[in-house]
Parts: structure tokens; C-alpha cells; sequence
């Protein structure tokens, strides 16, 4: 499951309010959204300042697929 961070709080699953707060982002718009190979991560950003981290170890995953995300790639869908 993704983390959250909003402000300066981080927001996991286990946190009271986690869903809703997962749930406010949908229709939000991103600004950005990147992949840090380092640290297996991929951070995604809202125009709110809200931030999205997705972590890409195989050990976080219970799929293939941890991010499917379309920026301005004119309908190509990017999967991590």
C-alpha cells in the first residue's frame, strides 16, 4: 500500500483516516511523478503538495505491477 504524506505527516495503512485520505486524491491533479531507482521508490505529486510513494521492492508487492500511470504520453500507460 502506498504512503502518504501530507505536510509534513506520513499517513500509512495503519493510520485512522489512511482511505479517505487515499480517497481525496482521486481527481487530483499530479505535477509530478518520479522514479527513484535508489531507494525503489516512485513518488508521485499533487498540485496540492500531497505526496504519493510507491514503493517498487518485490517484497512491498502482492502483484506484478506496483504503478500504472499515464502522464502527457499520449494514451501510453507507463508500468512499473
Amino acid at each position: 500500500m502506498p504512503k502518504i504524506k501530507v505536510k509534513s505527516k506520513i499517513i500509512t495503512s495503519k493510520d485512522f483516516g489512511y482511505y479517505d485520505t487515499l480517497c481525496m486524491l482521486m481527481g487530483e491533479k499530479i505535477s509530478s511523478a518520479y522514479e527513484d531507482e535508489k531507494e525503489e521508490i516512485i513518488t508521485i505529486r499533487f498540485e496540492t503538495e500531497t505526496e504519493l510513494f510507491v514503493s517498487l521492492k518485490s517484497e512491498d508487492r502482492n502483484c506484478a505491477e506496483a504503478v500504472m500511470l499515464q502522464l502527457e504520453t499520449g494514451g501510453k500507460w507507463n508500468v512499473w
